[in-house]
């Protein structure tokens, strides 16, 4: 709550009601003997003494992630869920940090609602997914980055109905991405062909070829591609999640926000 200053938005993230957190609000603000938000015609909004407190609490979160890191064994090898997306954006800033720690990272590659569960499950030690259709109460959820998206090709395609077939060409059939691109196509009555490439290299590739386009996040997008957009009338933002079971350190946050 201190952190995102906002009711509904913190109920979504944790999963509890408006009304819960609005009782924890007022136990925080009697224990502490001041208020910690003032409320405005505008929403919540922190006073002073919130932002104290809101630093106090950061502080005492990274020293008790010290000492866990102190007193924990860390294992030597660390399982990461990912979608292809986060794999190509990610990847390769996860897979240092973990060495820089002594430890390696043990990719694996799945939607994001089945690394969710598997979270939970605590079959994974630590995922990064896009904003999850469920949030689970025994699994911490923190925003890593605000993610854009969209459709991108070498030549002019007409996204209208009545046009010849065009290939889309996308990292997962099933990710954010792509769902809410085929929506769209669908409900215009566009002609198209889904594929799965499972390489950012082989899509740029195909894309040289005629009635080729591609979904990609636009992080994945070099200048020198000279790649076209195709702006579509549908939201092309996301959320990734840094997400791991409660019983875990977030040992690895920090060296990714760092990043």
């Amino acid at each position: 709550m201190l952190e995102q200053q906002n009711l509904s938005q913190t109920a979504r993230t944790t999963n509890y009601t408006q009304s819960t957190l609005s009782a924890r609000v007022q136990k925080m603000e009697q224990e502490l003997g001041a208020a910690v938000f003032q409320r405005t015609s505008f929403g919540l909004q922190i006073t002073e003494a919130g932002i104290l407190y809101k630093n106090f609490l950061r502080q005492t979160c990274e020293h008790y992630e010290l000492l866990q890191q102190q007193l924990l064994v860390q294992p030597t090898q660390i399982t990461l869920g990912m979608s292809r997306s986060s794999i190509h954006l990610y990847g390769s800033v996860i897979a240092k940090a973990l060495q820089q720690q002594g430890n390696s990272p043990n990719f694996i590659i799945k939607t994001s609602g089945i690394i969710n569960g598997q979270v939970r499950r605590n079959e994974l030690s630590y995922a990064i997914i896009s904003e999850p259709v469920q949030f689970f109460e025994d699994v911490r959820y923190t925003i890593l980055a605000d993610e854009f998206f969209d459709i991108v090709s070498h030549h002019a395609i007409q996204l209208k109905p009545n046009q010849p077939d065009f290939t889309l060409l996308v990292l997962s059939k099933t990710c954010v991405y792509t769902t809410k691109v085929v929506q769209w196509l669908e409900s215009e009555n566009i002609n198209y062909q889904l594929k799965e490439i499972d390489s950012v290299g082989t899509i740029k590739d195909l894309l040289q070829l005629p009635r080729m386009a591609a979904v990609l996040n636009t992080k994945l997008i070099e200048p020198q591609d000279q790649l076209t957009e195709h702006l579509i009338p549908i939201d092309r933002t996301t959320k990734t999640y840094f997400i791991c079971h409660n019983s875990v350190p977030s040992l690895l946050l920090p060296s990714l926000k760092k990043n």
